[in-house]
């Protein structure tokens, strides 16, 4: 809004204005025009928007339903479901059955990426609910650009702004009314200290994965932190978990590779059965004192079978666990049949010789080389849409260069783009945007780490590795963004 109708709106009895309150869709600018008398402005002017929210509550498949009624009824805490199953949209259905009253009585922490998938599925898993979501870098600092972006989401969408706003501190998304706020786990740390001076109905921890890490900033902010003191005393700062009256969380990969992951997470949906990590660790990890003062956890190894299904069976009690097969199993055939195909290769011969070693090597990287080139050049004669993954920054546009090469004029019918962690947030957003709608055949080179969470790219022929991750977890992942209902 600008300065002129800022200064006019404040001089309305009853309204408040909060600067801080940076988003402006095209029904929160004709209400304002309507407000003041005055023309609506010319870029949303045009521009049709819903008049009415919906009112229709969401139709769940069975095995959301049966995690609806778990959630609510406290029997289950967590939803641990394959990817591209609808874990959002199960959660906010959950926490509207709960009927929870009074300003913004649900946190909502979810990957920046992830915002888009709440501003959807809120519109038809908690029909009439409005929710807030903090933007920029911290309490009181706006971004243009994410607002932009935001607006974008909400025009695809087909939202209304005054249901799904876009704020950059606390007190503006109690007081707009919202009934949830929604916080990335990337600047959680840097909101906690606002988020903590009231308490809340719910906690809703979306991609817990992001929260594993038992020494970053952000799961500190949300399950606390014990230090000890030099007189070998505990010190106990809680998080904004123990202001919650509920904790649910939800995560396709709840462990990555070792039983020390599955900690964080546990501890923030059961802390009364996970208070202290040493115990857990000793027992699940083997962990012993290592000679720097700390812990070496990496011990799975050593962990006896029995121990590891004790720790399988605490975690199926409190987590509502689906599986691919179990979800497919309710779906109609899809429009594209799951294909594994692996690539053969003769293995090296043992050398000795450094040297020789290093030729080998590079003549078996330059053979895997070729045959993606191969096989995507073909893909894409043949109308086929293809993504392909690898490891390397500096291995996505050497390939990119090579596909566009070996496919020649037919480039000039393809879209064809290129990706690795550099680029933005809502660069990488807009170009998943513009893949799914593309409707010819498509290239997309990129890292796994930089499109494998948070975005749906289903509308895929053929995903191809250039390199496998170092963890189960970020081909799971990778594979979801492919592999999602509807796909």
């Amino acid at each position: 809004l600008s300065d002129e109708v800022s200064t006019t709106l404040r001089t309305i009895p009853g309204v408040r204005v909060y600067s801080d309150t940076v988003a402006c869709t095209p029904d929160v600018a004709q209400a304002v025009a309507r407000l003041l008398g005055v023309a609506v402005p010319k870029r949303y002017r045009d521009v049709t928007v819903p008049t009415t929210a919906p009112t229709t509550g969401p139709k769940l498949f069975p095995w959301q339903a049966e995690a609806v009624n778990a959630l609510v009824a406290d029997r289950k805490r967590a939803l641990v479901h394959a990817t591209g199953s609808g874990k959002t949209g199960t959660l906010l259905a959950a926490a509207d059955r709960l009927k929870l009253d009074g300003p913004a009585p649900v946190l909502i922490v979810t990957k920046s990426m992830g915002r888009a998938v709440f501003a959807r599925d809120v519109a038809w898993a908690a029909p009439g609910r409005r929710i807030a979501n903090l933007i920029g870098e911290g309490p009181g600092e706006s971004s243009v650009e994410e607002s932009r972006r935001f607006n974008r989401i909400l025009y695809r969408y087909q939202l209304r702004g005054s249901d799904c706003l876009a704020v950059v501190s606390v007190e503006a998304a109690i007081c707009s009314g919202a009934w949830a706020v929604v916080v990335p786990w990337e600047t959680l740390h840097v909101h906690a200290t606002d988020l903590a001076k009231r308490s809340w109905a719910l906690l809703i921890a979306d991609e817990a994965h992001m929260g594993r890490g038992r020494k970053a900033q952000r799961t500190a902010a949300l399950i606390g932190k014990v230090s000890v003191t030099p007189e070998k005393r505990l010190v106990k700062k809680p998080g904004l978990a123990s202001l919650c009256a509920r904790c649910w969380m939800a995560t396709a990969t709840l462990v990555a590779d070792r039983a020390r992951d599955v900690f964080a997470p546990l501890k923030l949906i059961a802390p009364e059965a996970f208070p202290y990590y040493w115990p857990f660790a000793k027992r699940y990890a083997a962990a012993v004192p290592n000679i720097h003062g700390g812990l070496d956890d990496k011990r799975d190894d050593e962990v006896p079978a029995e121990v590891k299904a004790e720790l399988k069976e605490r975690i199926a009690y409190w987590c509502h666990v689906v599986t691919k097969d179990a979800i497919q199993a309710h779906l109609p055939a899809k429009r594209r049949e799951v294909v594994y195909v692996e690539y053969d290769g003769s293995p090296l011969e043992p050398v000795r010789d450094v040297s020789t070693l290093e030729r080998a090597l590079a003549d078996a990287a330059e053979v895997k080389s070729r045959l993606l080139v191969e096989d995507a050049a073909t893909a894409l004669e043949s109308g086929s849409k293809v993504i392909l993954v690898g490891a390397r920054r500096q291995w996505v546009p050497k390939m990119f260069a090579r596909i566009s090469r070996a496919i020649g004029d037919i480039a000039k019918q393809c879209w064809l783009r290129w990706t690795h962690g550099e680029e933005s947030l809502s660069s990488r957003q807009a170009m998943a945007d513009e893949y799914m709608a593309w409707t010819g055949p498509a290239l997309l080179v990129a890292t796994y780490k930089s499109v494998g969470t948070s975005i749906n790219l289903h509308d895929t022929d053929e995903l191809m590795w250039g390199a496998l991750p170092v963890t189960v977890e970020d081909a799971v992942q990778m594979e979801g963004r492919v592999q999602r209902v509807g796909g």
